[in-house]
């Protein structure tokens, strides 16, 4: 109701009030029965009015409690003519109105969390969410196909795929974990397991994903494959092309009247030098063969516990330093223990810091530094190699790892592979980094 209509009309009941008083002490019976009529009437009309107010408003909190938006008032007051009928219809348009925007709402929410859900449910990477203690709350269709069915508890996977079931009881948010599962198939599927924490309200919910990466590997691993036989190819047709020339040439020149003509002193010459090129050729052959199966058969590490000052000290008397470049040796953890092969790991630092040297060979104050730390997060230890020469063109970046692949005259291809080869049997990685005038290469190993 109005303000002002309420107003009045409580002035209406005082001043009828008084009125009934003083006819009271006047006898005059009939005003003051009058008096206290127009008292009730107005009361009643004002408690009516609120009450039908307030019982709105109840239905209106009941409905949005339980999410009911079918609750709707008829905008036009039956009393018709009653003066709080505008009233009424005011507060039954109020709430209408208001009913209305909380169902738009809703249906906004509802439609935005569907498209989600689609969303969710295209993709290929398996989503569990759970509570702390273990209860399933939701999983999107590529969990339900990998487990066959979608589980209420966690602990449910324990019979199922018990490595799944204790990876995902153990594993800590911020933290990732391989896993191999075979579901009912001899083909195994390499997947990523990781977990992140979600809040929401006084509820915290665990986020687990679970990435199937078999395909990936598989991709990178068919793409190397792909590099690797160019090279081959590229390699041994090099080879074989003037060689078959060679010996077709060689045998024409050898058969019917031309075979006296060996006996020449010339074409002896020239018969010598033909052959001094297939042997040439074919020796070049051999060797890069030689240097496949030094990719191809790597030994597996016989590995020790080996302290880095170790390591490295044994480094300092083949890279000396000269008045062309200078060779520093600046470590931060000496006392870290390595569980590693020493002799392949000597190789390995010894291939980064005679590459650096040649990077550099040309720059004047050429400088060459073996480094390392750990980081703080994964606590992985890490040797750094770096160089301050012209650095590495980008698209050479891409492709210095791959197997024969060389940017030197002389050089064959096969350093940096097995390099990182080896430190991969470590279970450790190898890399780089370059911008002119610095080339970094790390190898991050785990420490004991």
């Amino acid at each position: 109701m109005k303000t002002l209509q309420t107003i009045l009309l409580m002035g209406v009941v005082i001043a009828a009030t008084l009125i009934g008083c003083w006819a009271y002490t006047q006898a005059l019976y009939v005003t003051t029965c009058f008096a206290v009529v127009a008292v009730v009437a107005v009361t009643a009309v004002l408690c009516i009015a609120r009450r039908r107010s307030v019982a709105m408003m109840e239905q209106l909190l009941a409905s949005l409690s339980v999410h009911d938006y079918s609750l709707a008032f008829r905008e036009e007051s039956r009393t018709g003519g009653t003066w709080h009928s505008g009233d009424i219809d005011a507060l039954a348009r109020d709430i209408n109105r208001v009913v209305e925007q909380y169902k738009q709402r809703e249906v906004e929410v509802h439609t935005r969390l569907r498209y989600f859900e689609t969303l969710l449910g295209c993709i290929d990477t398996t989503l569990i969410v759970a509570t702390p203690e273990g209860a399933v709350q939701w999983t999107n269709r590529a969990g339900e196909k990998l487990l066959g069915y979608v589980p209420r508890h966690i602990d449910e996977l324990a019979v199922l795929t018990p490595a799944l079931h204790d990876t995902l009881q153990l594993i800590q948010p911020g933290h990732t974990a391989s896993l191999t599962l075979r579901k009912g198939t001899p083909q195994e599927m390499q997947t990523v397991v990781d977990v992140n924490l979600y809040t929401t309200g006084k509820q915290t919910l665990r986020l687990y994903t679970l990435r199937n990466i078999r395909e990936v590997l598989e991709e990178n691993e068919m793409e190397s494959w792909q590099k690797l036989i160019r090279v081959l190819t590229h390699e041994i047709m090099n080879s074989l092309t003037p060689i078959i020339s060679l010996s077709q040439t060689l045998e024409g020149y050898c058969q019917g009247d031309d075979v006296d003509k060996v006996q020449d002193t010339d074409d002896v010459a020239i018969l010598r030098q033909g052959l001094q090129t297939i042997h040439r050729r074919s020796g070049g052959l051999l060797e890069f063969m030689k240097n496949y199966r030094k990719v191809a058969l790597m030994p597996q590490p016989m590995c020790s516990d080996v302290s880095v000052a170790e390591l490295v000290e044994s480094l300092k008397p083949l890279f000396v330093s000269t008045k062309a470049i200078t060779f520093r040796f600046e470590l931060s953890h000496p006392d870290v223990v390595l569980r590693i092969d020493r002799t392949q790991m000597e190789q390995v630092l010894i291939n980064l810091l005679k590459n650096a040297a040649e990077a550099c060979a040309h720059t004047s104050d050429a400088v060459v530094t073996l480094t390392d730390d750990i980081d703080d997060c994964t606590h992985r230890y890490s040797l750094h190699v770096t160089d301050n020469g012209p650095g590495i063109l980008l698209e050479v970046q891409e492709k210095i790892f791959i197997p024969f692949f060389t940017t030197k005259p002389q050089g064959s291809g096969i350093g940096l592979a097995l390099s990182r080869q080896i430190v991969h049997q470590h279970r450790g990685t190898l890399r780089v980094a370059s911008a002119k005038g610095c080339t970094r290469f790390t190898v991050m190993m785990p420490s004991e």
